[in-house]
């Protein structure tokens, strides 16, 4: 009967999965623009090497490594979004924030 009042509506989670390559040894990465129109609620990074990404038999593209990464963060107009970056210490057992954020 609600339906002959209204059109139905339904909710749709869209789920969208971005690749980015970032150069072995690199100090820095910046990427701009990674988002249009409406934000995610929720962004998740992952990091693998890149042959086992794209296959190599002998590597598992499920082994997720840190890569000694030690700060991440999303701006929008220069500003940090939903929180201030991540700065991460992995020599010192310093990353827990970053799962807590999850």
């Amino acid at each position: 009967k609600a339906l002959e009042k209204t059109s139905a509506k339904y909710t749709i989670n869209r789920v969208l999965c971005k690749v980015y390559s970032i150069p072995k040894g690199s100090m820095s990465f910046i990427q701009d623009n990674i988002f249009s129109g409406q934000m995610p609620k929720k962004i998740i990074v992952g990091c693998v090497e890149n042959d086992a990404f794209h296959g190599t038999f002998s590597k598992s593209p499920y082994d997720f490594t840190h890569f000694d990464l030690n700060f991440i963060g999303v701006y929008i107009d220069g500003q940090p979004v939903p929180h201030n970056p991540l700065e991460l210490d992995f020599a010192k057992s310093q990353y827990i924030r970053a799962y807590q954020t999850l």
